[in-house]
């Protein structure tokens, strides 16, 4: 039957076959166990009008037509047929399935182009290829190269993953779907958001853009475009990148941005910044990499998952009620510790205190102790130009309201302070002291009692005789083109002058 292609249509076979005055010459009524061959092409009904003028075929009941090309043989079933034997087009209609190798589609509204090997739906329709389940109003499907393009209410369902979309483009044989609208994409516990891409089925990968989104329990990456890899629970994020932990409250923004669910770690870099939002107030913190993740803590009872970030180079951190800049930086949520390294500086209010090494516990998101090691100084701004500047090896300080309330200053000891008349604001003069320890007792910000201990030894300047070697203490520097004074500002490591 398929040895030679045939041009012309042929009957080969028919119980009856005759012609009616009403029809005329040219329609040949073909009635049981009817089976007509048109090139490559056989088709088998229960009855046929066949116009040999026009060579067109209207099949009726149990319709099957089997396409032959490069040994790869196309099966039609379905109720009614129109055939047009001048360009090969077969309208089927009503339980219609398309059959070839493993792919079965099912409709009831089919154009089959027999020519190209594309068949159309626009009335709903459904696709099974292996373990996949292809949905859509609107189909085209190309028999040859096995792609599939869908249109409204698309739905495709497989063992791993299950896409929700408008407009798709997906092939049968590599199990790659192209995401041409905007598109749901659901596997396990994570569910992805994209409006362009691909999603590959046999890899479980993703790669998708304009405005992209992943959700895995309770974290969440946002980015331009995005690649997620479901074997691996591993991600990537390139422009305008957000990571949200919705559990600690937290977010990772950048420019380029990774993030691993198993080990619940994130990183960023490229204009990073990690976000802490406590009610009101909010930290900030930016550095040239930013890498966060999930540690835990177990006890005799529960175990507790807390959050670790490390921040590399150009560490810039802003609240409302305090600010630092250093090299870089460590932060537990576990117990609000900040680490900073990297001659680190810290700013609260009119206070600036630095030093080698400082560790910076913090209590619901505000500042509680402050432990200071090696060249430390704890300075306040009195006034332009008048700085009380306390210089020592080790510190520790407390916070109440937010502000310092209590400093304790261990070694070596010098401090330098403006003596300022609390009435008229006049100059008494300039301070010195040097001992081994000393208290310091702050009121909204500022020094109110200096206690020295240990011999301490001082002197008073008055104040229009002060040497100019006595207004400020040796390797003391007001770091004030560092500070951020707002969020904005943590990107910008020096401001100019």
């Amino acid at each position: 039957m398929f040895s030679q292609e045939k041009k012309q249509i042929e009957i080969i076979h028919a119980n009856f076959i005759r012609t009616t005055e009403q029809l005329g010459p040219a329609v040949k009524v073909l009635v049981g166990q009817v089976a007509i061959s048109h090139d490559s092409t056989t088709l088998y009904c229960d009855s046929a009008l066949y116009n040999t003028s026009t060579k067109k075929i209207d099949a009726f009941g149990n319709i099957q037509i089997q396409r032959l090309h490069n040994w790869d043989t196309i099966y039609l079933f379905g109720d009614t047929l129109h055939y047009n034997g001048n360009n090969k087009m077969a309208q089927m209609r009503n339980n219609v399935v398309l059959e070839q190798d493993t792919t079965e589609l099912t409709t009831d509204f089919l154009d089959y182009d027999l020519n190209n090997k594309i068949g159309t739906y626009r009335h709903g329709g459904r696709i099974i290829s292996g373990s996949d389940t292809l949905i859509s109003k609107t189909g085209y499907f190309y028999s040859t190269s096995k792609d599939v393009f869908f249109k409204k209410d698309v739905q495709i369902y497989s063992s791993k993953a299950k896409i929700f979309t408008d407009t798709l483009k997906h092939n049968l044989n590599t199990r790659i779907s192209y995401l041409l609208g905007p598109s749901e994409i659901y596997s396990d516990s994570t569910y992805i958001y994209a409006e362009f891409g691909r999603y590959d089925y046999n890899e479980n990968k993703a790669y998708i853009s304009r405005r992209s989104k992943i959700i895995s329990g309770e974290h969440s990456i946002t980015a331009d475009s995005l690649f997620y890899d479901r074997n691996e629970g591993f991600g990537k994020g390139f422009k305008n990148v957000e990571i949200i932990d919705t559990i600690q409250n937290m977010i990772l923004k950048g420019h380029y941005g990774e993030f691993y669910e198993k080990a619940q770690l994130s990183m960023m870099t490229d204009s990073a910044v990690f976000i802490e939002i406590d009610g009101i107030d909010t930290l900030w913190l930016h550095s040239d990499t930013l890498l966060s993740y999930i540690d835990t803590l177990k006890d005799e009872v529960d175990t507790i998952p807390f959050r670790v970030v490390f921040a590399y180079n150009h560490v810039k951190l802003f609240k409302e009620d305090l600010q630092l800049k250093c090299d870089s930086m460590v932060y537990s949520q576990l117990d609000s510790l900040l680490m900073l390294f990297g001659e680190p500086v810290l700013w609260s209010e009119q206070n600036q205190m630095n030093a080698q090494y400082i560790e910076f516990y913090m209590s619901q998101n505000e500042p509680k102790e402050m432990y200071m090691f090696d060249s430390c100084y704890v300075s306040e701004n009195v006034d332009s130009g008048k700085i009380n500047i306390i210089k020592s090896n080790f510190v520790h300080a407390w916070f109440k309201n937010k502000t310092v309330n209590k400093v304790q200053v261990i070694g070596n000891v010098d401090a330098l302070y403006f003596m300022i008349d609390d009435v008229d604001s006049t100059d008494i003069g300039v301070g010195v002291i040097h001992c081994d320890s000393m208290n310091i007792f702050l009121s909204q910000s500022q020094i109110k009692l200096l206690v020295p201990f240990n011999n301490p030894k001082g002197y008073i300047y008055p104040p229009d005789n002060v040497p100019p070697e006595m207004k400020n203490i040796n390797g003391f520097f007001w770091y004030e083109y560092y500070r951020p004074i707002n969020k904005d500002e943590i990107f910008i490591w020096k401001k100019e002058d």
